[in-house]
C-alpha cells in the first residue's frame, strides 16, 4: 500500500464488540478465531493527497489481546479502496486506502462484528505549475516545542446502547502525533486522531486513558473516568382513582332565540370501581338549573342570546363526582320567503286585480293557512289592506298604469321573524 507523508487531518474512530456472553465451544476457540472487539480509525492527508485516506481496523480478543489472521472486509459509501479485504497482521491491524474526492462513509465487518466511521476525504489540491524540488523533510523540519507537551483527556457520560465520544486535547505539540487510546474495558486502539468513538457492552465505570507521542519523540498521557449509567426505568403507571368520564347531549342542539328548550342527557362511564351516580346537578345554559337523581333533564326555553349557550351536568355518587359540557347553538329565527301573485280581472269593473301570496320556511311550503296577516300596499294613494289570511280583497285603480304591489310584514306560523316581497303589474 501507498504510504503519504502528509500532514493527518483529525478524524473520529469507531468501534464494535461481540458480546462476551455469546456461547463458543471453549475459551481457547473464542481467544484464536471469534473477534471480540473491532476498532476503526482513518487518518486523512492534505492538499494534493486531501482525496486519500488510511483506514486501519484492529481486531481484539476478549482480554484485548490483538487477533492476527482475521480477514476484515472493507466497504465505502464514495470512491474506491484498495485492497477491500486485508488480513490483520501481528497487531491485529488491517488497513486499506481509500481515495474519494467528497466525505465518505467506510465501514469494516471482521466476523460478526461491524463498525464504520466518517472520513473527510475532499479534492486533492493542484500541484504548482513549476515546482521546486526540496530535500525529503524529516518528521516536522524546522517545527521547534514551544512548551511542554500535554494532553487532557474528556469524555461525557452517556447511556447504554449509546456510543461514548472520548476527545484528547492535545497542546503544544509538534505534528503528526500517535495516539493510543485504552479504553478500560479491555479494548485499545492506535491511531492519529485526536478523537475516538466506542461502544461499551454493560453500564459501568471504565478507567480510560490516552497516550500521545508527537513528532519531536515526546509523550504525554491522559486519564479519564467513563461513566456509562443504565437506562432509566419505565415510568410506574398512573394511580387508579375511581372517577365519571360523562357524555352529555342536548335535543334539539339547536333552537331559535327566545323560542323553545332543549332536554338534556348525560351518559356516565363509571371507572376504576367508581359507585353509580345518584345525583345529577344540571346548569341549562340559559340560567335554569336543577337537582335530580336521573340522568335526564327538560330544559325550559327560551334561549335569550344568540349565539353559543354552555350546558352542563355534574355527577356524584359518594366521594366521586365527574362533569361533562354540551354546547346549544342559539340562532335567528328564519325569515319566510314570500311570493306575490297578482293578475287583472276579465271582468268588470275595470282596472281591478286581485292578489295572494304563497310562502316556505327554512326550505318547506307554509301552508297557506298557516299565514295569519299581510299588510298590502297597492302603489296608489289608496290606504295600507290589511289581511289574517294570503289572499287580498279585489283592488280597482283610478286609471290605468304599472303600479308596485307590496306584500310586508306577513306573519307565519313557526316564525318570529316576518317576511316581505313585492310584484309589479300592468292595468290597462
Amino acid at each position: 500500500m501507498r504510504k503519504f507523508a502528509v500532514a493527518l487531518a483529525l478524524t473520529a474512530s469507531a468501534c464494535s464488540y461481540q458480546s462476551p456472553t455469546q456461547p463458543a465451544a471453549s475459551a481457547a476457540a473464542t481467544a484464536a478465531n471469534e473477534p471480540f472487539s473491532l476498532t476503526l480509525g482513518s487518518s486523512v492527508g492534505s492538499g494534493t493527497t486531501a482525496d486519500h485516506a488510511t483506514i486501519t481496523a484492529k481486531v481484539q480478543g476478549p482480554t484485548g489481546q490483538p487477533l492476527g489472521g482475521v480477514v476484515v472486509t472493507f466497504s465505502t459509501t464514495v470512491g474506491a479502496l484498495n485492497p477491500e479485504q486485508a488480513a490483520t497482521d501481528s497487531n491485529g491491524i488491517g488497513s486499506t486506502t481509500l481515495v474519494a474526492s467528497t466525505a465518505a462513509t467506510v465501514t469494516a465487518k471482521a466476523g460478526a462484528l461491524s463498525a464504520r466511521t466518517g472520513v473527510g476525504t475532499q479534492p486533492a489540491a493542484q500541484p504548482p505549475p513549476t515546482p521546486t524540488p526540496t530535500p525529503a523533510p524529516g518528521p516536522n523540519p524546522g517545527a521547534t516545542p514551544t512548551g511542554p507537551l500535554t494532553v487532557t483527556l474528556t469524555a461525557a457520560d452517556v447511556i447504554v446502547g449509546s456510543t461514548t465520544i472520548l476527545n484528547a486535547s492535545i497542546k503544544d505539540g509538534v505534528p503528526p502525533f500517535q495516539v493510543t487510546w485504552t479504553f478500560g474495558d479491555g479494548a485499545s486502539f492506535t491511531g492519529s486522531s485526536s478523537s475516538s468513538a466506542h461502544l461499551y457492552a454493560a453500564a459501568g465505570t471504565y478507567p480510560a486513558s490516552v497516550s500521545v507521542t508527537d513528532a519531536a519523540g515526546r509523550r504525554a498521557d491522559a486519564n479519564a473516568t467513563i461513566n456509562v449509567l443504565a437506562a432509566a426505568p419505565a415510568p410506574a403507571p398512573a394511580p387508579q382513582v375511581p372517577a365519571y368520564t360523562i357524555t352529555l347531549t342536548a335535543i334539539p342542539s339547536t333552537v331559535v332565540v327566545n323560542t323553545t328548550g332543549v332536554t338534556l342527557s348525560a351518559n356516565v362511564n363509571q371507572q376504576f370501581g367508581a359507585p353509580p351516580a345518584t345525583s345529577f346537578t344540571w346548569d341549562c345554559g340559559n340560567g335554569a338549573t336543577f337537582t335530580t337523581a336521573t340522568a335526564t333533564q327538560a330544559c325550559p326555553g327560551p334561549y335569550p342570546t344568540i349565539g353559543s349557550a354552555t350546558a352542563k351536568v355534574t355527577a356524584t355518587g359518594g366521594s366521586v363526582t365527574g362533569s361533562g359540557t354540551t354546547t346549544v347553538t342559539v340562532t335567528l329565527p328564519p325569515v319566510p320567503d314570500i311570493t306575490v301573485n297578482c293578475t287583472l280581472q276579465a271582468a268588470p269593473p275595470a282596472n281591478t286585480i286581485s292578489c295572494n301570496i304563497s310562502a316556505t320556511l327554512s326550505g318547506k311550503a307554509v301552508v297557506d293557512t298557516d299565514i295569519t296577516s299581510v299588510d298590502w300596499h297597492w302603489g296608489d294613494s289608496t290606504p295600507t289592506t290589511t289581511t289574517h289570511t294570503n289572499v287580498a280583497p279585489p283592488h280597482t285603480y283610478s286609471a290605468a298604469g304599472i303600479f308596485l304591489v307590496v306584500a310586508n310584514n306577513v306573519v307565519v306560523t313557526g316564525t318570529t321573524a316576518k317576511g316581505s316581497n313585492s310584484t309589479s303589474i300592468s292595468v290597462h
